[in-house]
């Protein structure tokens, strides 16, 4: 991650259990991709922005002193919080780093607001999109896989026609919670396997012999997909 990487336009799926460090993990992603110089769009379901910013300076304080520094306590310590940006004064990383705490925005919703706020003003952010289980049905009719179903095709739909790099966070279904990393832990939640083109997984070391990390590719898709995606320099 501290190395520029070649990431491909497409949707990026990030998935893992409940508490694993998902948004923890998109975070720095975010950060890394900010530092190089990108525009990045952190699209929250969950937590506010100043949550999201103190779990970054929480991380950044653990590095820099090595001590302990709990992001409930950044969160709730205004000197704290203000000490702290007074020492990244001139980091230009929060700056790029957009948050929006998207609560009750639906796919098209947000869409609207890219396009508003990036795209006409001729930028195109990496986007975090976190995450896709409490993203609101656009119909009151949906089920929740018809939810997801068609809210990631519309994100799909607009990604492809703007070219752009999106990482998608999810959940995994309960069956799944203690097997090894597979597609089968993205069943019951609609079709994100086959939307997505690239497939990350977070698991606990416990599962198997491997680290926490692993990464798995959609074989039988990747390959195809791959041929048709520009690369994007991040």
């Amino acid at each position: 991650l501290d190395k520029k990487q070649i990431l491909s336009a497409g949707i990026y799926l990030l998935g893992g259990v409940a508490g694993i460090g998902k948004t923890a993990f998109a975070l720095q992603l975010a950060e890394t991709f900010a530092a190089q110089g990108q525009t990045v769009l952190y699209a929250s379901y969950e937590q506010t922005a100043e949550l999201l910013q103190a779990k970054i300076l929480s991380r950044r304080l653990n590095l820099a002193s090595g001590e302990v520094q709990n992001e409930l306590q950044i969160y709730l310590d205004g000197d704290l919080q203000e000490c702290i940006f007074d020492k990244l004064n001139d980091d230009k990383t929060f700056e790029r780093i957009n948050f929006f705490e998207a609560e009750t925005e639906t796919i098209a919703d947000l869409i609207q607001s890219i396009q508003e706020k990036f795209l006409l003003k001729g930028k195109s952010p990496i986007i975090f999109l976190d995450y896709v289980q409490k993203i609101p049905a656009m119909k009151n009719s949906d089920g929740a896989k018809e939810k997801i179903d068609a809210s990631m095709k519309l994100l799909k739909d607009f990604q492809k026609k703007n070219d752009l790099i999106v990482f998608v966070l999810s959940s995994f279904n309960r069956e799944n919670y203690w097997l090894p990393v597979s597609e089968t832990a993205f069943k019951e939640t609609g079709e994100l396997e086959f939307t997505a083109d690239v497939i990350f997984g977070l698991q606990y070391s416990v599962v198997n012999t491997f680290s926490k990390m692993t990464e798995f590719e959609k074989r039988d898709l990747i390959d195809r997909k791959s041929t048709r995606l520009n690369s994007s320099h991040v």
